[in-house]
């Protein structure tokens, strides 16, 4: 076989090896930071109420950027703390919602530590903490008492 015709099949050999390869590569995203944000909050982390209101919390696992969500990525568990008398939480799982008991003198301040495995299989550990601050003014339009009445004696 003469060599020109030679290296043109072990240069196309290479070729469709190396295509195949790069076509079987998988971009991987990695995620660096979890974002954690409450309903009807524009801050990350951060939660003021009114005595009597609540809030859900959403967990985002984000790239190296901070802001962009993580393709693929799952949060496989996250465990909560927060534990104030003014503030009543009922976690369920990636989710807590936070309802203001009472006033608060000073933001309370919680964390969950959440794991995130990226769509290859990398597996991060990552904690956020968070603040909730209670104001001592019911929203407005809430019942505030109950007042009682007697009709006239008959």
């Amino acid at each position: 076989m003469p060599p020109l015709i030679l290296i043109a099949l072990l240069a196309g050999a290479l070729g469709f090896i190396l295509g195949a390869t790069y076509r079987d590569h998988k971009r991987h995203f990695r995620t660096r930071s979890v974002g954690l944000t409450f309903s009807g909050e524009s801050k990350m982390a951060d939660l003021s109420l009114q005595i009597g209101q609540s809030s859900t919390s959403t967990l985002t696992p984000l790239l190296a950027d901070g802001v962009t969500p993580t393709p693929g990525a799952v949060i496989t568990s996250a465990t909560w703390s927060l534990s104030d008398a003014s503030i009543s939480t009922v976690t369920n799982g990636n989710e807590i919602t936070v309802t203001a008991v009472a006033e608060t003198t000073n933001p309370v301040n919680g964390s969950v530590v959440v794991v995130v495995t990226d769509s290859d299989g990398t597996v991060g550990n990552f904690t956020v903490s968070f603040t909730v601050t209670v104001g001592g003014v019911p929203p407005v339009n809430r019942t505030a008492s109950v007042g009682l009445a007697w009709s006239v004696p008959q």
